[in-house]
């Protein structure tokens, strides 16, 4: 055969080839886009739109614009409940002989969502989540699916919850999520993956970031996440009405790292390490009483294992605590009273039984140091009518430990504020050591006036004490040996 015959009949195989991807690129788009849309309001119920929808058969790829999801039960010129401005999805080569669908990428720009809660536990999303829910579901014993996910990319995301109970309206925008992989087939399951997490919710930014090998064995991952000044105040309203303590106020901020990790037949390790942050805060209690207030309330987590009932803390430190503590008539003290909560359902007897037969691990904490600056204690004793107010509290204790193996190094130093605030009524210094079976404190009191305890020496002594006492010494108490 002649070169030309040959080269006549690549070119018309090229023709032939492009003429074919030109039908797929531009003539069959449009049929798509209408059964895409048919299909999709057939499935949820409300009416979904597409605006075009664009084929790249040269890079096995598809792509949506201007996706848009109605409203339940609106007109179709409402604004839609859930749109993106752009959708990409490309496959790769690898789904031939892995005969399983391999993705090289998912693209998605400008999400925009908004959920309404109409009612305590009703939103107006309920209709999809029922439809969604009702779908076939896999056996149990069905093998998990088989599929290969490369540079997974949600950007510029937005989601707007409108809390009609509330009257509050919160704002999650600015969304970016990044997974580089996500697999579950057999030569992928040792790769590891850096996924990352950011956004702004209500105005705080928060970032977070990841490393993992989900699939391989030992399955291990580390998930970093960071935040600042979260204001707690409109989320106030999602605690339960039931907490024995109300929070008022406070703003939020952490820098925390989690660590998972699972070695084939063991059980697994959960650790979590950082710092977390809590400023400007109030608490009451159940019946909106004062209970405690700080500036900045400081705790460093070291290393804390939930499953394994460990939790070591670094430095804990607190500037500005205000604690109101009181007696009531009946000689109960507010902190014992939050406690108190409902008696427990009795269990069934097989439950009762296993729950017996289940080893109780108790838990350990260790805390490396923690301190409390310029603190103020307002005591209030209803019994006798008294009411005593220490300020400048300093307190510092070393190598704290739960249960108490060892004595806990301390200091302490106080002033007692005259009863009608004109100036101090006395100072307290202590330092010393208090363990479980041994106490021992040096105690160094100056200028204590009577007057400021007159509510608890008047029953005791008669005529009336005045003056002021000053003293020195070492109080020491040792127990006995242990059983």
């Amino acid at each position: 055969m002649s070169p030309r015959p040959r080269n006549r009949r690549i070119v018309a195989g090229l023709a032939a080839l492009g003429a074919l991807l030109a039908l797929l690129a531009y003539a069959l788009p449009p049929w798509l886009r209408g059964l895409a849309e048919r299909e999709a309001t057939a499935a949820l119920g409300r009416r979904v739109t597409i605006a075009s929808l664009e084929l790249e058969p040269w890079r096995l790829g598809i792509g949506v614009s201007g996706v848009a999801l109605a409203p339940a039960g609106s007109a179709s010129a409402a604004a839609p409940q859930l749109s993106i401005a752009r959708a990409r999805l490309r496959f790769a080569l690898a789904s031939l002989w892995q005969r399983a669908p391999v993705i090289a990428a998912i693209e998605v720009d400008g999400l925009r969502a908004r959920i309404e809660r109409s009612a305590p536990g009703h939103y107006d999303i309920d209709d999809l989540i029922a439809r969604l829910g009702a779908g076939p579901q896999p056996p149990p014993t069905a093998p998990p699916a088989r599929y290969a996910i490369h540079n997974l990319q949600l950007r510029d995301a937005a989601l707007t919850f409108d809390d009609r109970p509330l009257g509050r309206v919160h704002h999650l925008d600015a969304l970016t999520l990044t997974l580089p992989f996500l697999s579950t087939l057999p030569s992928d399951v040792a790769i590891e993956v850096a996924p990352r997490l950011a956004f702004k919710l209500d105005g705080t930014a928060f970032d977070s970031g990841a490393r993992a090998r989900p699939f391989a064995a030992p399955r291990a991952g580390r998930l970093s996440i960071a935040f600042a000044g979260f204001d707690l105040a409109p989320w106030l309203g999602y605690l339960p009405a039931a907490l024995p303590v109300r929070v008022l106020r406070g703003r939020v901020g952490a820098d925390l790292q989690l660590s998972f990790t699972q070695p084939p037949g063991a059980a697994p390790r959960i650790a979590l390490s950082g710092r977390v942050q809590v400023d400007d805060a109030a608490l009451a209690d159940g019946h909106g009483a004062p209970l405690a207030q700080w500036r900045t309330l400081t705790v460093e987590l070291a290393d804390v294992q939930p499953l394994a009932h460990r939790i070591a803390l670094g430095a804990v430190r607190a500037d500005a605590l205000e604690l109101d503590v009181a007696r009531a008539a009946d000689g109960r003290i507010n902190l014992e009273r939050l406690g108190d909560a409902p008696a427990a359902p009795v269990a069934a007897p097989a439950a009762a039984s296993a729950a017996a037969r289940a080893p109780a691990v108790p838990w350990s904490v260790d805390v490396a140091r923690a301190d409390i600056h310029r603190g103020t204690l307002r005591w209030r004793d209803a019994g006798v009518g008294a009411a005593l107010t220490l300020d400048a509290v300093e307190i510092g204790a070393r190598h704290i430990a739960w249960p108490l193996h060892q004595a806990v190094p301390f200091t302490l130093s106080t002033a007692l504020r005259a009863p009608r605030g004109e100036g101090q009524a006395g100072t307290l210094q202590a330092q010393g050591r208090a363990g479980a079976r041994e106490v021992q404190v040096d105690l160094h009191l100056a200028g204590l006036q009577a007057a400021a305890l007159d509510a608890y020496l008047r029953p005791l002594l008669s005529p009336a004490v005045s003056g002021t006492l000053s003293a020195n010494g070492v109080f020491r108490w040792v127990g006995g040996a242990r059983p």
